[in-house]
């Protein structure tokens, strides 16, 4: 009872508030999608995606398949987002590292640690090729930055529309968008599609930044990160060759 209050009272506004904020004094231009020329650290992440691709599909050899989204399902998360195989690989969640999964990325993860900014979030996103869209949905405050690095593109339709525009993926090419934009994908072709997700945070003002840090730390102390590392961790035990 407490929280709801506690909720409707404090959080939900100060949510509110702070997502003015960042699009009223964010450090980049107030769009929904930015591109290597916005983030110059991006252009770190294109020159080496090869060495990310390499070292994924050398751990991938190990496996029967990735875990897929419906492995990962905890009790409080039953987005639907459409059919086929989804896989997933989470080396970082709310910046709470997955060590045992980090040891076979050693390339990439010191690639992201050192050039993304107060990067908290890296997850390999691979959609099978059963897999044609991803329906419509928001990700969370606007606060958060998504990033795409493109590995695997295979030709035909393949992008993602974000608030109505469409962002094709090219390989080692990143874009990054909005979390709270509503956004969806498209996939025409049978053969995979291979993306590396980085979540980061809008650049801001000091002052915006650490009430938006309170919102974001309130909304993910119960997030069940434990528990999905463990789900991801048995999918991934029970998919070793």
């Amino acid at each position: 009872m407490i929280n709801i209050i506690l909720n409707v009272l404090i959080f939900n506004p100060l949510y509110i508030f702070t997502e003015f904020l960042n699009r009223k004094f964010s450090k980049v231009k107030s769009d929904y999608i930015w591109h290597a020329e916005d983030m110059p650290w991006m252009k770190e992440l294109e020159a080496n995606h090869k060495v990310v691709l390499n070292e994924f599909n050398r751990y991938r050899a190990s496996l029967s398949r990735l875990p897929d989204l419906e492995d990962l399902r905890t009790s409080n998360n039953k987005a639907n987002f459409g059919d086929g195989r989804w896989g997933m690989l989470y080396l970082r969640i709310n910046n709470q590292k997955n060590d045992l999964l980090s040891t076979h990325f050693p390339e990439t993860v010191k690639l992201l640690e050192t050039h993304v900014p107060e990067l908290f979030s890296i997850r390999f996103s691979l959609l099978g090729g059963n897999r044609k869209e991803i329906t419509p949905h928001r990700d969370g405050h606007n606060q958060c930055i998504i990033c795409h690095l493109p590995l695997v593109v295979p030709e035909g339709e393949c992008s993602i529309t974000i608030n109505g525009v469409r962002q094709p993926w090219e390989e080692g090419k990143c874009f990054a968008f909005d979390a709270s934009a509503l956004h969806s994908v498209t996939k025409e072709s049978d053969e995979e599609r291979l993306v590396v997700l980085i979540d980061t945070f809008r650049p801001v003002p000091k002052w915006v930044r650490a009430l938006s840090r309170f919102v974001f730390n309130y909304q993910v102390k119960n997030a069940p990160v434990k528990e999905i590392f463990e789900l991801h961790d048995k999918a991934l035990n029970d998919a070793r060759l």
